[in-house]
């Protein structure tokens, strides 16, 4: 029987390296575990078309949530009740009606006051640090961006300082 629904930021941020979602993941029983079929979108389209292979299959071991019109009506609803982006209120729609905990870490969205179906993993919140940890990595890939035009800046100047022609 399915409890949760795993909502997209979370297999973001395994995706994007971050430990604390990928330990969080792992110990999910994926019998009792469903995504989205937004979900899916949303990670498949963060890969190039050669490398879908691994994110499918660990998708592929959760049951898969589809949209219906019941779905879609009730998304409307919470949409206008909240406010919320459409995805964010088909995610929501769809824990509502299977009855399950929506598994986000999305609290700007999905505020625990809001509603009590909203399961947060406490590892995983805003505060823990996954926050600084993506900052971190952003700024340590753009370092490594700058030395790596800079290495080619400079083989360039010898390359002409040697042959200017």
């Amino acid at each position: 029987m399915i409890e949760r629904l795993l909502d997209s930021v979370i297999l973001i941020d395994h995706f994007n390296g971050i430990s604390k979602a990928t330990r969080f993941i792992s110990g999910l029983d994926p019998s009792k575990t469903a995504i989205s079929v937004i979900s899916r979108a949303e990670i498949l389209v963060g890969f190039d078309a050669d490398s879908l292979e691994k994110p499918k299959a660990l998708l592929d071991q959760f049951t898969l949530f589809n949209i219906d019109k019941a779905t879609a009506d009730k998304a409307a609803a919470l949409r206008r009740e909240h406010g919320w982006k459409l995805p964010d209120a088909f995610q929501a729609a769809l824990a509502v009606i299977a009855g399950v905990k929506l598994c986000t870490r999305n609290t700007k969205d999905f505020h625990p006051a809001t509603h009590s179906l909203w399961k947060y993993p406490t590892d995983l919140n805003a505060d823990s640090g996954i926050r600084n940890e993506l900052i971190s990595r952003l700024v340590m890939d753009q370092l490594k961006e700058r030395e790596a035009v800079k290495d080619l800046f400079l083989k360039e100047r010898q390359t002409l300082e040697t042959d200017p022609c």
